[in-house]
């Protein structure tokens, strides 16, 4: 399942009246009829751009603020999420909820700044990219009969992925591996509980008597062996200094290592799949 945007055929109006002009009207030799030129379709310009802005900023994927707000009113799923405890935010050791600074090589590690405002815990109102994830799950649980291909299908619409896979456990349990690493915003989306309807629900539908785990990974660049499509093998480290396993020859007592990269900067080998084990479905 996915969203297109409307298509929208936008058109330059002064470059087109410019193009029929004369040549003694054309812009360089004639400024003052040129800005008459602009004066005129300046209105038309403005109508087009709020037009596009009707058609294109109201999906699921580009509207904001209200317009979601409507969206989520459609699928029946309220932005502020009911008695919750489960976001983190950049802290020191000691304080509550905190976490770790962020890391550019690994999504999920670290989290957010906390805006000074937005409560830590009791209801919390979801900023416009996480409620965008919440609406997608609404609407896949509002139309899957939870199937394999089902939960497949509906996991890599909600987040926006084409790698996400399902592992039989045994005992009828199964493990959902999400193909994109999660934020810890996303982690926390899935641990989420909502009761408000009578019931338990989580994020993601799943069959009735089932349990179902999470893991996540990238798709894009997961550690496996030869034979796994999409597999990248070890990774790599390179040397600030010439070493050869016995000897320095700079001075130094121990050399600095670092993660190589290839000719395009990208790291070598592939990383470890994220089994989130503290987020267990309900038999």
């Amino acid at each position: 399942m996915s969203f297109q945007i409307n298509p929208f055929d936008t058109k330059d109006f002064l470059e087109e009246a410019r193009d029929r002009t004369t040549i003694q009207f054309e812009k360089d030799s004639a400024p003052v009829f040129d800005k008459f030129l602009q004066l005129i379709f300046l209105e038309a310009m403005e109508i087009q751009a709020t037009k596009k802005d009707l058609m294109q900023l109201r999906s699921i994927e580009t509207a904001e603020g209200a317009q979601l707000d409507i969206i989520g009113e459609i699928v029946g799923q309220p932005r502020t999420l009911i008695d919750v405890d489960l976001f983190t935010f950049f802290g020191f050791r000691g304080h509550w909820n905190a976490d770790t600074y962020g890391d550019l090589n690994d999504a999920g590690v670290g989290s957010v700044w906390w805006d000074g405002e937005s409560p830590t815990t009791g209801n919390i109102t979801l900023n416009d990219e996480l409620y965008r994830l919440l609406i997608k799950a609404k609407i896949a649980k509002n139309v899957t009969r939870a199937t394999p291909e089902d939960v497949i299908n509906f996991t890599n619409f909600v987040f926006s992925t084409n790698g996400s896979t399902i592992t039989d456990e045994g005992g009828a349990k199964f493990n959902l591996l999400i193909g994109r690493v999660l934020t810890k915003q996303e982690v926390g989306l899935l641990r989420y509980i909502n009761r408000t309807a009578g019931y338990e629900a989580r994020l993601l539908p799943k069959p009735v008597g089932v349990g179902m785990e999470y893991g996540s990974f990238d798709y894009e660049s997961f550690f496996a062996f030869q034979g796994i499509p999409n597999a990248k093998g070890y990774g790599s480290l390179g040397y600030t200094h010439y070493f050869d396993g016995e000897h320095l020859y700079d001075g130094q007592a121990v050399p600095s290592v670092f993660l190589d990269r290839d000719e395009n900067g990208n790291l070598y080998g592939g990383k470890w799949a994220s089994l989130h084990s503290d987020i267990e479905g309900v038999f």
